[in-house]
């Protein structure tokens, strides 16, 4: 799985931080940040977009946003699948 695909579902998934390691990982390798943003985060956040319109995301508090196992993790995770 190419890192563009790691970034493009990270994002899809809610998953900040793993959507940050994996573009440092892409942009160390030497990926311009136009191919990033135009190949991997502009689509998911566009997939977001319409989830959120259609329903199929449920938005958390931005500020009190929760990881998976339930811990506590501010500005992380914004929404989630249900």
């Amino acid at each position: 799985m190419s890192y563009l695909t790691r970034i493009n579902e990270s994002i899809l998934n809610g998953n900040g931080d793993d959507a940050v390691k994996y573009t440092e990982t892409e942009l160390a390798r030497g990926t311009p940040w136009t191919e990033i943003l135009e190949k991997a985060m502009i689509p998911a956040m566009d997939r977001v977009g319409q989830d959120f319109s259609s329903g199929s995301h449920q938005k958390e508090d931005p500020l009190l946003g929760y990881g998976e196992n339930g811990n506590h993790r501010p500005g992380n995770h914004l929404w989630r699948r249900p």
